[in-house]
């Protein structure tokens, strides 16, 4: 289903709603208007209609038919699944004792945040340990039968030492373009190096520093994104929590960069550079100052 599919079944399902009355047609108008000029789509048109409409099936028919073939989940429902899950508890503990959930109390929206980041995460463990048990299973069944050859492996696929050494390759040469100014080319070298370990022991590395690549091209939601994924494999990670504020102090998002920094300075407090960053936060958000292009400082210092 392509982008102007789905927003013309939204737009019918909104006209729906607006005929069964089921909610204040003037907010229902509103938010129509909005959509149909935005993508440039007309419930009345008789092309459209007949490239986009499903007359035999209604959106939330549509929505239910996607949830059960695909198996997803709410992240209610993962973590309701999860409360009785032994290996779930200990993974907790585990995060917990490490201090991931330090500075937040039980109920606020930060903890919440980072309990959700943690159940991605373990949730990522799971299907990989599933994977690894699929194959010794597949391997265990296949023990008597002739041997193939197996086909080369890819970038992503090949393990083991040989995966981590050409991981660290790529980000020492994506390290050296970020020190010559080829931002670009830093970006695409620390991709191939998160593509060959995105889950290793440096991989929080990686993504860090293609944040700050990303950072310099004022690439700021992907150096958020970036960040976020450092930080969910490696939440002490100092320099992503400093780059995430970076990131978001050049996107006027103060309080949120402010947030950001404090944590990079409970992890390094020896970073004299922090203190002046929050400070600077805290000025503009007091005075409603949007940053200036490029704003936020050089993105965490020179990568690892």
């Amino acid at each position: 289903m392509e982008r102007d599919q789905a927003v013309f079944l939204v737009l019918q399902y909104i006209q729906s709603l607006k005929d069964a009355e089921a909610a204040e047609t003037e907010s229902l108008d509103t938010v129509s208007d909005l959509l149909s000029t935005a993508f440039n789509l007309k419930l009345d048109d008789v092309e459209t209609s007949d490239k986009y409409s499903l007359p035999k099936a209604s959106l939330p028919e549509l929505l239910e038919a996607g949830v059960e073939s695909l198996g997803v989940k709410t992240p209610a429902q993962e973590l309701e699944e999860l409360k009785d899950n032994p290996l779930f508890q200990q993974f907790l503990a585990t995060v917990t004792k490490k201090g991931f959930f330090k500075g937040t109390e039980e109920g606020t929206p930060e903890y919440k945040a980072r309990h959700r980041k943690m159940v991605v995460r373990f949730m990522a463990k799971l299907e990989d340990q599933k994977r690894k048990e699929a194959e010794q299973a597949a391997e265990a069944g296949a023990a008597d039968l002739p041997p193939v050859p197996p086909p080369a492996p890819s970038r992503a696929e090949s393990g083991g030492a040989d995966t981590a050494a050409k991981a660290e390759k790529f980000k020492e040469q994506g390290n050296d373009c970020l020190r010559n100014k080829d931002y670009d080319g830093a970006a695409e070298l620390y991709s191939q190096a998160i593509e060959c370990s995105p889950n290793g022991p440096k991989s929080h590395i990686y993504f860090a520093n293609r944040a700050a690549a990303r950072h310099y091209l004022k690439q700021y939601r992907g150096a958020i994104d970036d960040c976020e994924a450092a930080i969910e494999r490696d939440e002490s990670y100092a320099k992503a929590h400093s780059r995430l504020g970076l990131a978001h102090a050049a996107l006027s998002e103060w309080p949120k960069s402010i947030k950001a920094h404090q944590r990079a300075l409970e992890l390094d407090p020896t970073n004299k550079q922090t203190p002046t960053y929050i400070k600077q936060a805290e000025a503009k958000m007091r005075q409603g100052q949007v940053a200036a292009p490029g704003a936020g400082g050089a993105p965490g210092g020179m990568p690892e």
